[in-house]
């Protein structure tokens, strides 16, 4: 395991972006808890309406949808649990990638190419600039990690990115 105080810019860029959405898809399941709890239906479909509206992630917006149909406390549960799951892997990639596990990275590779085709497929069907940056920042995390990947299994002497 390498430091966290040697890795390099990449992998810092990495956790943080895999750190705010899993603390976004925490903030987002807990609001839905509580509002749920809370009786507040209503609410909670003008929120799914508005995510749906302005998401940028092919399955995000399908995520919205299920919200908006599900709306019994038991299909709401069941995004809560959706979205909680989701911020739990995405934590678990985070902490790998920081304590310097070589799994870690193999970890974020991977959560990070399996959505591809779905969004790829998401800005073909409905082309806009939020959801092609997303494809793109998304790629450029897999093209990083598995060229990183690739440097690091040769133990290049350059390499200082844990």
């Amino acid at each position: 395991m390498t430091h966290p105080a040697h890795r390099d810019t990449g992998v810092w860029l990495v956790l943080g972006y895999k750190g705010a959405k899993a603390a976004l898809w925490l903030s987002l399941a807990t609001v839905l808890g509580v509002m749920a709890t809370t009786g507040r239906m209503d609410r909670v479909r003008g929120l799914a309406a508005a995510l749906h509206d302005h998401l940028v992630s092919r399955w995000s917006i399908e995520l919205a949808q299920l919200v908006v149909d599900a709306l019994s406390p038991r299909g709401l549960r069941l995004v809560e649990l959706g979205l909680a799951g989701d911020a739990a892997i995405t934590l678990l990639e985070v902490w790998a990638l920081w304590r310097g596990h070589r799994w870690g990275a193999w970890l974020v590779l991977g959560a990070s190419a399996l959505p591809l085709p779905l969004e790829a497929l998401g800005l073909w069907r409905h082309p806009s600039p939020l959801r092609g940056a997303l494809l793109l920042a998304n790629g450029a995390v897999v093209l990083y990690l598995a060229r990183w990947l690739r440097r690091h299994h040769r133990g290049d002497p350059d390499e200082t990115g844990g």
